[in-house]
């Protein structure tokens, strides 16, 4: 897989030790040497003597790559010359060629063995091979396989299920400058996300949302993010009914027209001498004179708010974007599922049924939001769709955080609420940072398109307007936000009743709200109506009809079991779920209504996660796993608006409303809110760069990674060694209380990356038609066969056979 820079993505370190020390060194033209350890393990051990040979392949880190280190161990008294021969992979020939003395080896320790630096190894494939000329024996440090992911140990030229130890060195100014390069690759991709949502969500909102201009840039900004990501689905589904496939100008039609629109609303704007100059902090006009404050100190007050939401922007981003340099396709089972659909939605040119040719599925019903955004990345960046993945998947990541933003700023009227809200769920919480190692994009997606609809829904229904500028709006966005994920969809029902409780006795506003609320509910019907007829398609209504028809006492336990809440700390630090209660117990203090509304939203949602507890059925409609992954959005906006609303009490932030005070008495005010701001700015941002650090370590390849670095180079082998009709056995194992097989390892992949089908379909297989009306369960009794009877049994081969599988590929011996 090829970056944008043609090159793979690195492996992990800890860029806050490595980036300020190669920054340095270019700062200041040094020539200094980043010494990283790779793989440190030493358990066991091989033996180095005279005509053995003991090798390593693996991928460099950084370029500048000047230095190999082995962890070596005389076994006796040894003389003679230790060579290290370093190939890049696939030469015959050694680029370099470092020797040194064995008497040199004073005992167990890495010896370093240096050549002239490779200015371009970054992500490289490369490979060292170990020889020793001289009497005696040398021990070299090994360890299991599992313990490195870029490359396998070799024993005489032939693979072993083992790593070296050695650790690798780099020259930090060809290092440093090497990252530069990739930092701006990580700013493209973004202006690429950017692009594709900023533009059509600016556009809508600028046209149909009437309370557009009472709004700050940052809120203007992540309500067009949101809304901009809603829009392509309904888009893909409406040309799809039509039977029109737009291929890569499904990726331009909505920015370039959001573009022009932006332009359109502008000019007659200024035509008019409308001002889009507005303050969102200042109150409703008043029977009272208001005095203004111009000070210099009034002006800095204001701005460091947003100057500390960008920075702690940048942290974010950072922190999502570095770890990923580890990997060459994104982790765990559902990221397989994920880049299938979206790789068909770019073959197909926009939405399909036939998975072919890397499934033999029939259908597609599946919510298919977050895989449209990653098929448009893919069309306007020329990446590759394992890139797009993992790239798009961090994006949404940084855009989940960033929409609370203004549903926080709502319920604490300060924008210091909303910059403490992306410090929250940015860099404290662990969701949704983790989302990464489960590949729970879809998820991610829809959450970055719910905070935004509540923001507009709220402000719908709080000025009581029953406008069509309001309700396409709201069509639009939750049409979209449906077809992104259908479960977070339920969450939406739920804010509705939440409001319509805050509001009983009185009749006439809750009838208006009703009213608002089902004509709201049938245009989202209607936008989403060809996709819901093709649900029919699959199983998912039969499955939600056995969900919904099941009693609470006749849930099975493995279902009842995977719907536990369990540890609640995985989800948020303990600490968070403390402050989290805090900020709901002060807005009920203080008779807050939005936050009190708020609050009220999210329990339903907890209740409506667990019908059991009131006997009801449809356990399973919506989980636990996806009520508590998603606990970062109630804990960034009541933390925020709690936080907020205590420093504007005691005068640390300007509260909402202006006083009618004397200049003078302002301008003191100012100067000491200035200092407090500055000084809350420098802590936040302190602590958003102590958060770091863990967030970064959120991210576990050794854990979640299917597919690593000698998964793709097996499958470059396949690709040009067996043929296209090949299908292979994966190793695949039972899940979700024994309904549905999915595959182990990077063999599940192979269908995507060699284009060759294997015994494990994607997860969908379950939901969706397969060639035969026993589909699943002909898959599903390979594994058990498997299971019960042995690789060996002759039935099992004899079914294998039959089913044209390849046991026992011979892959190369380097």
């Amino acid at each position: 897989m090829k970056s944008f820079r043609n090159k793979n993505f690195l492996l992990m370190v800890k860029p806050w030790k490595v980036v300020t020390f190669l920054l340095l060194a270019i700062l200041l033209g040094g020539c200094g040497t980043y010494i990283r350890s790779e793989q440190p393990a030493r358990p066991t051990f091989l033996r180095l003597v005279a005509g053995s040979k003991i090798g390593q392949t693996f991928q460099a880190r950084f370029d500048g790559l000047e230095g190999v280190s082995v962890y070596l161990e005389p076994i006796q008294p040894v003389s003679g010359e230790i060579n290290l021969r370093i190939f890049q992979r696939g030469d015959e020939e050694p680029i370099h060629t470092a020797v040194i003395q064995a008497s040199e080896i004073a005992g167990a320790d890495f010896v370093e063995f240096s050549f002239p630096p490779l200015p371009d190894s970054a992500a490289d494939d490369f490979i060292f091979e170990l020889t020793y000329d001289g009497p005696g024996k040398i021990k070299v440090g090994s360890a299991a396989g599992n313990t490195y992911l870029g490359g396998a140990q070799y024993d005489d030229r032939k693979a072993q299920n083992a790593q070296t130890t050695f650790r690798l060195s780099y020259d930090s100014t060809a290092a440093g400058r090497g990252l530069f390069i990739e930092a701006l690759n990580w700013l493209g991709i973004l202006a690429f996300g950017l692009f594709l949502c900023l533009l059509p969500g600016w556009a809508a909102l600028s046209w149909l949302f009437p309370p557009w201009k009472s709004l700050n840039w940052i809120s203007q900004s992540t309500l067009s993010i949101g809304l901009g990501l809603s829009l392509y689905p309904v888009l893909l589904l409406w040309l799809d009914t039509l039977g029109i496939q737009l291929n890569f100008v499904n990726a331009l039609l909505l920015p370039i027209s959001g573009f022009v629109l932006i332009l359109i609303r502008y000019w007659i704007d200024k035509k008019s001498g409308l001002s889009s100059d507005v303050n969102p902090e200042r109150p409703p006009e008043s029977s009272e004179e208001i005095v203004e404050d111009n000070s210099i100190s009034h002006k800095w007050t204001k701005l460091l708010p947003d100057l500390a939401f960008i920075l702690l922007v940048i942290l974010i981003f950072v922190s999502r974007f570095w770890p990923i340099r580890i990997l060459d396709a994104p982790m765990w089972g559902d990221s397989y599922q994920h880049s299938m659909m979206a790789q068909l939605l770019v073959d197909n040119g926009g939405l399909f049924s036939s998975w072919e040719p890397y499934a033999q599925l029939t259908s597609f019903t599946y919510h298919f939001g977050f895989h449209t955004f990653i098929a448009n990345l893919n069309w306007i960046s020329g990446s590759s769709m394992l890139q797009s993945m993992l790239f798009g998947g961090q994006i949404l990541n940084l855009f989940a955080v960033i929409s609370l933003y203004p549903l926080a700023v709502m319920l604490g009227k300060n924008r210091w609420a909303g910059v403490i809200a992306v410090l929250i769920a940015g860099l404290i919480s662990t969701m949704p940072m983790a989302y990464v190692n489960w590949g729970r994009y879809t998820q991610l997606a829809s959450q970055v398109i719910l905070p935004i609809m509540v923001f507009i829904i709220w402000k719908n229904l709080d000025t009581r307007q029953n406008d069509f500028r309001w309700n396409i709006l709201v069509w639009l966005g939750l049409a979209g936000l449906f077809l992104t994920h259908y479960r977070i969809m339920i969450f939406m029902p739920l804010f509705y009743l939440a409001y319509v409780l805050f509001h009983l006795g009185n009749w006439k506003t809750i009838r208006l709200i009703i009213k608002i609320s089902l004509i709201q509910a049938a245009g989202v019907l209607i936008f989403a109506l060809p996709w819901i007829i093709r649900l029919f398609q699959g199983a998912l209504p039969n499955i939600l009809g056995n969900q919904i028809s099941t009693a609470a006492g006749e849930v099975s336990r493995p279902i009842q079991e995977l719907n536990a809440i369990g540890d609640i700390t995985v989800f948020l630090p303990l600490l968070l779920w403390l402050f989290t209660g805090l900020a709901a117990l002060w807005g009920i203090i203080n008779r807050n209504k939005k936050s009190n509304i708020f609050s009220l939203w999210w329990i339903m949602i907890l209740l409506a996660a667990n019908p059991q507890w009131f006997r009801l059925p449809g356990t399973g409609i919506l989980t636990n796993f996806a009520v508590f992954i998603a606990a970062y959005i109630p804990a960034g906006v009541l933390i925020g608006y709690g936080c907020a609303d205590i420093l504007a009490r005691v005068g640390v932030v300007h509260p909402q409303d202006t006083t009618n005070q004397p200049v003078e008495k302002l301008q003191i005010d100012n100067r000491w809110r200035l200092i407090s701001s500055g000084i809350l700015l420098g802590s936040l941002v302190l602590i958003g760069i102590w958060y770091m650090r863990p967030r970064i370590r959120d991210v576990q390849p050794m854990d979640h990674s299917l597919l690593t670095r000698p998964d793709m180079l097996a499958a470059e082998w396949i690709n040009e060694n067996l043929p296209e009709d090949a299908r292979f056995l994966v190793n695949s194992f039972f899940a979700y209380a024994d309904s549905a097989v999915v595959g182990s390892d990077g063999g599940w992949w192979l269908p995507l990356i060699t284009v060759r089908l294997s015994t494990q379909p994607p997860l969908p297989y379950v939901s969706e038609a397969g060639p035969s009306v026993d589909y699943i369960a002909e898959t599903n009794g390979l594994i058990a066969m498997i299971k019960a009877q042995g690789l060996q049994d002759p039935d099992v081969l004899e079914e294998l056979n039959t089913r044209g599988i390849i046991l026992k590929p011979s892959f190369p011996s380097n």
